[in-house]
């Protein structure tokens, strides 16, 4: 009886670096949606003469807090993995992070933008990022080519950023 596909080391490769090509784009794209964010929900304040100028402190904060989160949840998601499986915690993690997203096109205040941006997306990416994906493919990765193997899995983060960041900016306009 053969395995199924979803099971070969070559689909969990590539897999993988497409969740990692996503997810690190899109976190990197976030920049891209400074001004329009700001700009849709009225964030804005005066400068010195008085004049009214653009506030970008309530989404910065928040992506602030995003990192912040992703941080301290890591060794967290970490032993979730090791206890209940790394399949499980990818599956989950990338529903909050989806549902972060959608929480963040909904958001109408700064604490919206904490909420959906900072904790969601923070907690959702800390279980798609790199330690839990390179740790999956280390396992099936035939052991002459796993650090090459892991390099690839690495370069699709920076494909993400270098792919997904000016398409952001494309659709944005």
């Amino acid at each position: 009886m053969s395995k199924a596909f979803w099971r070969s080391p070559l689909f969990v490769l590539i897999s993988a670096v497409g969740i990692v090509l996503f997810a690190y784009g899109g976190r990197q794209s976030l920049g891209m949606f400074l001004r329009p964010i700001t700009e849709a929900l009225g964030f804005m304040t005066t400068d010195a003469q008085g004049a009214l100028v653009r506030n970008f402190e309530p989404m910065s904060f928040a992506t602030a807090v995003q990192v912040l989160i992703y941080g301290c949840a890591a060794p967290f998601v970490g032993a979730i993995a090791d206890r209940w499986g790394p399949i499980k915690v990818l599956l989950t993690s990338g529903l909050v992070y989806a549902f972060g997203l959608f929480m963040m096109s909904q958001a109408t205040s700064e604490t919206g933008l904490v909420v959906s941006i900072g904790f969601l997306m923070g907690i959702g990416s800390s279980g798609i990022a790199l330690p839990m994906l390179l740790s999956i493919v280390g396992r099936v990765a035939p052991e002459e080519r796993r650090t090459f193997w892991l390099a690839v899995v690495v370069s699709g983060g920076t494909a993400g950023q270098m792919l997904i960041v000016p398409l952001s900016n494309w659709l944005i306009g």
